[in-house]
């Protein structure tokens, strides 16, 4: 099993909140934590960092895209020591809002 957690700073280039048809940046930190009798050799699983920068259309639709680093921790070792991947990349985000409490 995991946990998974998420920090996210969203920041309007133009004004003080986030409205339709407004450009943002966006920064984020999310870490992957292993718990459980299924965990492998180690707890830490993943941390993921990015810089994106997005565009609200409306309430229901924001675009995001920019920068991923990566890092990976595998279940193995080598000589004793932990074994680590960082990956670097681009990312988009494409978020929908559906509210299913509103009548067609």
């Amino acid at each position: 099993m995991c946990i998974r957690d998420r920090i996210k700073l969203q920041l309007p280039f133009k004004g003080t909140e986030i409205k339709d048809h407004t450009p943002y940046l966006a920064l984020y930190d999310e870490i992957f934590i292993g718990f459980g009798e299924n965990v492998n050799a180690n707890i830490f699983d993943q941390n993921r960092i990015g810089a994106l920068l997005g565009y609200r259309f409306n309430e229901n639709i924001k675009i995001e895209g920019g920068y991923l680093n990566q890092t990976l921790q595998f279940g193995r070792q080598i000589n004793g020591q932990p074994i680590f991947q960082h990956n670097n990349g681009l990312i988009i985000n494409a978020n929908l809002t559906i509210d299913l409490t509103k009548k067609l």
